[in-house]
């Protein structure tokens, strides 16, 4: 979940002692923003900030922004995150992702990822995907996608492990005639292994049995 309050009352005027700043990973302040790049807050104060970045339970990422000053404060490509874990969790995780990038981010993701060429249509995005793993897996889950598509969720699979070792594992299901030359490729290229196997070939007729 973002630290950034979102939602009503969520600008610098508002609770003015929950602007402030926190550091990024490399050692620059990082100041709360809004959508449309007015000053917000976050959603704790400056002493339970630090009691979570104590317990280890703030992650980062950082955006492809353009720096933006208001009033003094710049916009940085860094932004903060709180970690909600499933074991003990009673709050009902919202439906609504309204910081997540759409399909058009996606899409020129993956135009970079094959050389600037348009291979694929209305992709899903990574950090879509990589929400929903947050949420519902562990370091050791197995992940089955039966419609693979372009391979995104084993591309959020990878960049998850990467990030926090973890050795999730991904089954992808993908029928139509891309699935070598895409969805397998998609993985190879992003720094995975892929055993890719067709109706017929021995594996498939061993699980079959069972």
């Amino acid at each position: 979940m973002q630290l950034r309050k979102t939602g009503s009352a969520d600008r610098k005027e508002d609770r003015p002692n929950m602007f402030y700043a926190v550091i990024a990973p490399d050692g620059s302040e990082v100041y709360p923003f809004g959508p449309s790049n007015y000053l917000s807050r976050w959603r704790v104060s400056k002493e339970s900030y630090d009691e979570l970045c104590k317990n280890d339970m703030i992650i980062w990422k950082k955006f492809d922004e353009e720096p933006i000053t208001v009033d003094g404060f710049t916009k940085s490509a860094w932004k903060p995150y709180v970690k909600y874990y499933l074991q003990g969790r009673t709050k009902q995780i919202s439906n609504l992702f309204t910081d997540v990038e759409g399909n058009k981010k996606a899409s020129l993701a993956l135009k970079k990822i094959f050389d600037g060429k348009n291979i694929f249509d209305n992709p899903k995005p990574v950090d879509f995907l990589d929400r929903l793993l947050r949420i519902s897996t562990n370091k050791n889950s197995i992940v089955l996608d039966s419609f693979a598509g372009s391979g995104t969720t084993a591309h959020a699979v990878l960049n998850l492990n990467a990030e926090d070792g973890g050795n999730r594992k991904f089954i992808l299901v993908e029928m139509e005639d891309y699935a070598e030359k895409i969805t397998a490729e998609r993985v190879r290229r992003v720094g995975g292994s892929f055993d890719f196997y067709e109706v017929g070939e021995p594996i498939l007729d061993d699980i079959m049995k069972f």
